[in-house]
């Protein structure tokens, strides 16, 4: 059987999901409320391969990389403000869960009910408070609730 070239190439998982932000510190607080821990920690200033690759003619960034779990369920957040270009303001539009682009991600919760109850009193903003989400079809009920990050990114915990 004769194999294509295109078909031995594969997208074998997500390296990272890019969250821009307007204030680094601020989210960084955040999600280490949510659990990620700080992997990486560094700033970019016009760095000739970054700006070709995303097709930018100058930059500046503050970045972390952010990590949650171990191992193959590992989740990596590219946490980044820009200095250069500055990010437009966040219209309220951008809330809308049809907004295009990413407007949510979910993130896996062990102790939903009480994480929800410890991020609400530390101040976190909450769309809803946890519900059990009937899939009959796929014969799971998880939990699940939706919080705001400090920029307005619709943030949801499921426990499965």
């Amino acid at each position: 059987m004769f194999i294509h070239e295109w078909e031995r190439l594969v997208i074998t998982g997500i390296y990272h999901v890019n969250v821009n932000c307007t204030d680094i510190e601020r989210s960084r607080a955040f999600y280490e409320l949510l659990g990620f821990r700080v992997v990486a920690e560094f700033e970019e200033k016009d760095n000739p391969s970054l700006n070709k690759g995303l097709g930018i003619p100058a930059s500046h960034t503050q970045a972390l990389f952010l990590k949650a779990g171990r191992g193959r369920d590992a989740t990596l957040i590219d946490l980044v403000q820009w200095r250069r270009p500055v990010s437009p303001p966040k219209g309220e539009v951008e809330k809308d869960i049809a907004a295009l682009g990413v407007p949510r991600i979910a993130l896996k919760a062990e102790n939903l009910l009480r994480l929800y109850e410890d991020l609400k009193a530390k101040g976190v903003e909450f769309v809803s408070e946890p519900q059990q989400l009937a899939f009959p079809e796929f014969g799971t009920e998880p939990l699940f609730c939706v919080c705001l990050d400090p920029d307005g990114l619709l943030i949801e915990l499921v426990e499965v």
